[in-house]
């Protein structure tokens, strides 16, 4: 390997290993709310850093569409720089189109709070049709409708088979009570520890079939490096698609005041 790039490695196992330091330190406090905050802070501070400047990263809120659609609280939402701004605070609502990336962030990744993260993401609307609004000349015109890329973020969990057995589970769950692919999260990733990403097959009939695989052994030594550059590369993929659509929010404007 090139030196450079095992310098990048290591500094990205490093940021992992000093954002499980940086929770861990945070336990100090008795207070559950001022934990989830600081652990909220660990993952957007880390986002701003290296993400794009065309993307923000913002505290949820919700995020509604044209029809008035609206998702369960969301704790992290990667927007574009091309959306209007609808933020009070240090909360945001976003239009669905303005979204590249909803995160959820857990302090410990067991059934009960990876089956209410995965509620929260699928309870985000889908993206409507705007195959009219995309640059004419892009190659597949229709990569917006798997936005936004979805994220469950921990720093600690339980036993990983086990949690990949619940996460089935609630997959076949959605799935039957007509939630689409697309609003499955994208990745489950527990910091220095599991790093699961969906995939989607189809048999020669037409099946589908979801299937979360590890991207990199648990006993690899720079598991934390892989994790958050995968995340990072997730969502810098979907904002490489976000300057190639019209941005139009005068259907809003008629809605709001119709």
């Amino acid at each position: 390997m090139s030196d450079v790039f095992r310098r990048l490695q290591g500094h990205f196992q490093s940021k992992a290993d000093e954002m499980e330091a940086t929770y861990n330190a945070s336990k100090l406090h008795a207070n559950n709310a001022d934990v989830g905050q600081i652990r909220e802070d660990i993952v957007k501070q880390f986002l701003e850093r290296y993400l794009p400047n065309r993307c923000e990263v913002v505290r949820g809120g919700t995020i509604f569409d044209l029809k008035g659609d609206e998702s369960k609280q969301i704790d992290l939402m990667v927007i574009n720089d091309l959306a209007l701004r609808f933020k009070e605070q240090d909360k945001s609502v976003a239009n669905i189109e303005s979204c590249y990336s909803v995160i959820s962030v857990k302090s410990v990744l067991d059934k009960k709070q990876l089956h209410e993260a995965m509620d929260n993401i699928a309870s985000v609307p889908l993206m409507p049709d705007l195959r009219d609004k995309v640059y004419p000349f892009m190659s597949n015109r229709d990569a917006y409708r798997e936005f936004p890329r979805s994220i469950i973020f921990a720093f600690d969990g339980i036993n990983s088979d086990t949690l990949c057995d619940h996460l089935m589970v609630k997959v076949d769950q959605l799935l039957h009570g007509g939630v689409p692919a697309c609003r499955l999260p994208d990745i489950v990733y527990v910091n220095n520890r599991l790093l699961l990403g969906r995939r989607v097959e189809m048999s020669s009939d037409g099946v589908m079939t979801i299937r979360y695989a590890k991207q990199v052994n648990e006993d690899h030594h720079n598991i934390g490096a892989r994790g958050l550059l995968y995340i990072l590369l997730t969502i810098q993929r979907a904002s490489n698609f976000g300057p190639y659509i019209f941005h139009d929010f005068e259907s809003y404007l008629a809605r709001t005041f119709e």
